[in-house]
């Protein structure tokens, strides 16, 4: 009988378990601190690595171009990660789904593993604000802002037909000179030849579906690095100028 693979939350929750029993400090604070800093490290490594499910979607039928096809970039660095769109790709290439969860979750967290007590206190403030904003992403991937969005940018391809219950229609003939641009900007692997094949548009808002979950990837990682560079100082004072004679050979 083969084996269940596991589910993005069970991954997730397996590689912030790993973090943070790496993390001296984590074990150093009171228990209802730790409570809190894994209960809010998942909710938002959970909405990070998986937005909407729309992300390991993607793994197991890819619609997007240059996500699982083309070979890990430089994108990941030691103790974070440079949160460009390339970036991004670069951590969902041609690997599964379990390393990409792994890859993102080191990259993003992996800096409050050897983190001082007073800055995991910090740490734990920062994940708290952004978990209670978290709702802020949930509505943003569903098929209707998928198909909103797409009417609103592509006016010329597509139109709302219909009195009671509109519904987006793509009408562009094959060929269309917009249809060339539309592929690029979803970034879909195969290109648009003829939109009235069956199925075309349900591809089309899929993919726009997709690429706003990977979109938001990039913003939350972004909120919460932004978060973690920062300095602790617990003692003594930084001069503002180095004194005098500082760097003069003796």
């Amino acid at each position: 009988m083969p084996t269940a693979k596991p589910t993005a939350s069970s991954l997730v929750r397996q590689q912030v378990r790993g973090l943070l029993d790496r993390s001296a400090a984590f074990h150093a604070l009171a228990p209802d601190a730790r409570r809190a800093i894994a209960r809010d490290m998942l909710a938002v490594a959970r909405a990070l690595v998986d937005p909407g499910g729309l992300l390991s979607q993607e793994f197991r039928r890819p619609l997007l171009a240059g996500v699982v096809t083309r070979p890990a970039t430089s994108g990941a660095e030691p103790g974070g990660i440079r949160m460009t769109g390339a970036a991004m790709d670069g951590l969902v290439a041609a690997v599964d789904f379990p390393a990409f969860v792994a890859n993102l979750i080191d990259s993003v967290f992996g800096a409050i593993v050897n983190a001082s007590i007073q800055q995991m206190q910090a740490y734990g403030d920062l994940l708290a604000a952004v978990s209670k904003s978290l709702d802020q992403f949930v509505d943003d991937s569903s098929d209707q802002s998928a198909r909103d969005s797409l009417a609103k940018e592509f006016p010329d391809l597509f139109c709302w037909a219909g009195s009671s219950t509109p519904r987006l229609r793509l009408h562009a003939p094959a060929g269309a000179p917009g249809l060339p641009g539309l592929a690029a900007t979803l970034g879909l692997r195969e290109p648009m030849s003829d939109p009235a094949k069956p199925g075309e548009l349900k591809r089309v808002v899929a993919a726009a579906r997709r690429r706003v979950a990977r979109n938001r990837q990039q913003v939350l990682a972004t909120m919460v690095l932004m978060g973690i560079n920062r300095i602790v100082v617990t003692d003594g004072t930084i001069p503002a100028k180095a004194p005098r004679g500082a760097g003069k050979r003796q």
